[in-house]
């Protein structure tokens, strides 16, 4: 069965934002009312429009700082507000092994935060949540 790797990364165009810690997905549908004269006085319900919005949070890579400062730039700059003026996201396992799965699509950031605790290990953790425009491609990986 194909999976995400447990052991995932955050691109943003081709550079690395950092290793992912957690990520979750939510799918909502906008459900249209509708009914004919087989239906009689009942509605049917029609799915229409879905939103794809996917939530992302993890370490930053220190290595390797376009990535997040790319993302966090573009995500500032006024004068980015459509999907298109946004690069491509992707979720790939941090080594690929068959069966697992990559995720790509276009979207627009709605949240982007870093926490950069003074606990003494100078870890900075990163949390983005990703409203999705267009299709999310899923494929698995050979």
């Amino acid at each position: 069965m194909s999976e995400l790797s447990r052991e995932a990364v955050l691109k943003y165009s081709t550079s690395k934002v950092g290793s992912i810690t957690s990520l979750s997905y939510a799918i909502d549908g906008n459900v249209i009312e509708t009914n004919n004269f087989d239906t009689a006085a009942f509605t049917e319900a029609i799915l229409g429009r879905r939103t794809v919005t996917i939530s992302v949070s993890g370490q930053v890579d220190r290595t390797d700082t376009n990535g997040q400062n790319a993302l966090r730039g573009d995500y500032l700059d006024a004068g980015k507000s459509e999907p298109d003026d946004f690069q491509s996201f992707t979720i790939e396992p941090a080594s690929t092994e068959a069966g697992d799965i990559s995720f790509t699509g276009a979207g627009v950031p709605t949240s982007y935060s870093e926490d950069r605790a003074d606990d003494g290990d100078g870890l900075t953790t990163y949390s983005v949540e990703i409203r999705i425009s267009g299709t999310w491609a899923e494929t698995e990986l050979t």
